[in-house]
């Protein structure tokens, strides 16, 4: 079974650079601002603006003390000293002409969105594209103009924009999944079953949304070919999913001689992201900060970006309370459906069923509690 759970962790990692992405640099992460702060040979602040101004070039990822920037991860960005500046809760601005951002390995057919505008009276925009087509949105304005920028990925590879006039803000960046051929469905019926607890069984989550399941008893094994996943069973039929398979997963099956929780149930996360109750099912990777749970201070969490994934089962109804960075606003999805978060936590009352938590603002996950409900 092990073996079996790493190729399907294999074939997720595979598949995860299909999915959508986004950067949104009107928030920026907590500990970033606290690295940066610290990098003072790597970053200069000026406090009028709260602005981060970088004092050598850059090639590559944001970092700051060795540490990659999470509000920027994924991005490789290309500046000489002075002209790159983050400012907190607000943009990134690419203070000059020709200073570079790269989104990395995308696949034909993505829809690229940016928000961005010039930094002052001057009319800017985004005129240097590279692998982007069918482009529309990109027009020169001033200040007072924030624009939407969108584009096709023209083929498989990197996607690099920059303005060779002068200097934009970038407010936000968006890629889409990757595009379903016209026919991505398996010839014929497929041989998925229903969701079933009693059962140990593998999931592929479909771009439309649908989740197809497949008991593992009944599989010979799941193989990926290109874009194609091939879910091939014991009795010598295979189902062909292409292109359109976001993630794999695997569910493990509920004891039914397991008790009802009638106590409350509490996990926190390790410098790996491991929840310390296995209670809890994690994907995921993990980040450091702080936050404070009833009176204990913890220092590690799980990084809620696109890759974590947290799932339970509950069968009675019971009080959830997330508790996040001190300084962040709770932010999350509750099977699919974001939350309405106004401070660090967020409590809610659900009832007897499967969960799934998942990101819907980058943000850290530093403990979950569940509680019986009166």
């Amino acid at each position: 079974m092990k073996k079996t759970i790493f190729i399907f962790m294999a074939l997720l990692t595979s598949l995860m650079c299909n999915a959508q992405q986004s950067w949104d640099f009107t928030v920026t992460n907590a500990n970033d601002v606290v690295a940066l702060e610290a990098a003072t040979t790597e970053w200069r602040y000026t406090e009028a603006s709260d602005r981060y101004e970088n004092l050598k070039p850059i090639d590559g990822a944001l970092t700051a003390g060795g540490t990659i920037l999470q509000t920027t991860q994924g991005l490789k960005f290309k500046s000489a000293e002075k002209k790159l500046r983050i400012d907190v809760n607000k943009r990134v601005q690419l203070a000059g002409k020709n200073i570079e951002i790269t989104i990395p390995s995308l696949k034909k057919g993505q829809t690229v969105t940016i928000s961005f505008a010039s930094t002052g009276t001057t009319a800017m925009t985004l005129d240097h594209l590279v692998n982007l087509e069918n482009t529309s949105g990109f027009k020169a304005a001033d200040k007072n103009t924030t624009q939407t920028g969108t584009g096709t990925v023209a083929a498989d590879g990197d996607v690099t924009f920059s303005s060779t006039i002068g200097s934009v803000n970038i407010f936000s960046i968006s890629v889409s999944a990757a595009p379903t051929p016209d026919d991505p469905q398996p010839a014929g019926d497929d041989h998925s079953v229903a969701k079933n607890l009693s059962k140990n069984q593998a999931g592929l989550q479909l771009l439309s949304g649908d989740v197809k399941y497949y008991n593992t008893e009944d599989l010979a094994d799941i193989s990926i070919d290109g874009a194609k996943v091939l879910v091939n069973l014991k009795n010598e039929t295979t189902d062909i999913f292409d292109g359109n398979v976001s993630e794999i997963s695997f569910c493990k099956k509920s004891d039914e001689e397991t008790p009802i929780p009638v106590s409350t149930i509490f996990t926190s996360f390790d410098q790996n992201g491991v929840p310390s109750n296995s209670f809890f099912t994690v994907t995921g990777s993990s980040n450091k900060g702080e936050a404070v749970i009833d009176g204990t201070t913890y220092t590690t969490c799980l990084k809620m970006d696109s890759s974590a994934r947290v799932a339970f089962i509950i069968y009675k109804p019971m009080n959830m309370t997330l508790y996040f960075g001190s300084t962040e606003t709770a932010s999350i999805k509750i099977n699919g459906n974001k939350i309405a978060g106004s401070g660090s936590t967020y409590s809610e009352r659900i009832e007897a069923g499967s969960y799934e938590l998942t990101k819907d603002k980058y943000v850290n996950l530093f403990g979950i509690k569940l509680e019986p409900a009166e």
